[in-house]
């Protein structure tokens, strides 16, 4: 098989809360049990943008960073199980002014992810790509955690991709990350 079809993506993508902070993330698993060399995940929005002086792109790319680490940093990883990668929604993404209204309404744009990495067996580089439309993207939920369970009689890891597109719903703020941050300064202000 080629190598490329091993790798999963989850099937929608999930706008969450982590840590006082909202975040784009997605799943990704690998069906083998060798895994890719320095696996390394990318993003870009593709969306219309309109210059200052009235130039239409209709398909501009902007960058959007992923990572492995609960903060979205780290783009480089080790797969051994699915992972989560991550892309903090602050003041310099794309998703900063989308709330979960504008996701199901008049949104026209697609989050693109890359994964690379380097088969051990042959040192190649193979990249694998996938998107989410904004019809893709679940607003309030995040992954449950069963993937990866330890088995005691074995002693070791057990991994079950058939929980690769389990969520749950959570409490992340319907507004906009940018409309949380002005409520949550407006509270702290009137604290004071």
């Amino acid at each position: 098989t080629n190598r490329a079809e091993t790798i999963l993506f989850s099937k929608n993508a999930l706008i969450s809360m982590r840590n006082g902070s909202f975040y784009l993330v997605c799943r990704i698993g690998d069906l083998r049990q060798t895994h890719l060399l320095e696996s390394h995940v990318s993003g870009q929005m593709v969306k219309k943008e309109i210059t200052e002086e009235g130039e239409a792109i209709p398909y501009h790319l902007e960058s959007m960073d992923f990572g492995t680490e609960i903060d979205g940093t780290q783009d480089f990883f080790q797969m051994f199980w699915p992972i989560i990668v991550s892309h903090k929604i602050d003041e310099e993404s794309p998703l900063w002014e989308i709330s979960a209204r504008d996701l199901t309404s008049k949104m026209q744009f697609e989050v693109v992810l890359t994964m690379e990495g380097i088969t051990p067996e042959t040192g190649n580089t193979i990249q694998v790509r996938t998107s989410y439309l904004p019809n893709e993207i679940l607003w309030g939920y995040r992954f449950e955690h069963s993937c990866v369970s330890y088995d005691k009689k074995e002693s070791k890891y057990a991994v079950s991709i058939t929980n690769l597109n389990k969520v749950i719903p959570d409490n992340t703020p319907r507004c906009s990350p940018m409309d949380w941050k002005d409520k949550i300064s407006k509270a702290a202000s009137s604290l004071s």
